[in-house]
């Protein structure tokens, strides 16, 4: 079934994935108005009922098949469906979906393992340029939660004067 470029998981996939690897299918299912899906962790641990290793796993087993692409942006994982992959189980006999084993979990996990070690950047190899434009978001920084101080300081202090007879209900 397609709709708008859209791919629904059919009764082939279904059959042939795990319960958690189609679980964390369904979800980025779900999500595929957008190309390409953020992994957080602690939202999708949240959402789907299961804990980081087993959503981690169930990534891994759909890259494996093929049902997923990967990539990472320089701070987020993406995730991606692999449409036409998809859309290819939608032709395949369910006698061979029967006769077949199904998917098997993934038993090593590797895609949000970092091939490059990202080196930081020494101080001194900066540019004097690049040394006052960190000083200057620094300086920006420490002048926002001192502000943020301010206002918690004035919040917790206003409220210590009023009672609850204040209240406008």
């Amino acid at each position: 079934m397609e709709t708008n470029g859209k791919v629904f998981l059919s009764t082939q996939l279904i059959c042939m994935l795990p319960p958690m690897a189609l679980k964390v299918m369904a979800y980025l299912i779900n999500w595929q108005s957008q190309e390409w899906t953020k992994f957080y962790v602690k939202q999708w641990v949240k959402f789907l009922k299961m804990s980081e290793d087993e959503i981690n796993v169930s990534i891994q087993t759909l890259i494996d098949n093929k049902l997923v692409n990967v990539q990472h942006d320089g701070e987020n994982f993406m995730l991606q469906v692999n449409k036409p992959q998809v859309r290819k189980y939608m032709e395949v006999p369910l006698q061979k979906v029967h006769d077949h084993e199904g998917f098997t979990m993934s038993t090593f996990v590797t895609w949000n393992k970092s091939k490059v070690v990202e080196k930081k950047q020494d101080i001194e190899d900066m540019s004097k340029d690049q040394i006052e434009a960190l000083i200057l978001r620094l300086q920006a920084s420490l002048n926002e939660k001192k502000e943020i101080e301010k206002m918690v300081k004035f919040a917790s202090s206003s409220t210590e004067k009023c009672s609850t007879d204040d209240l406008p209900f």
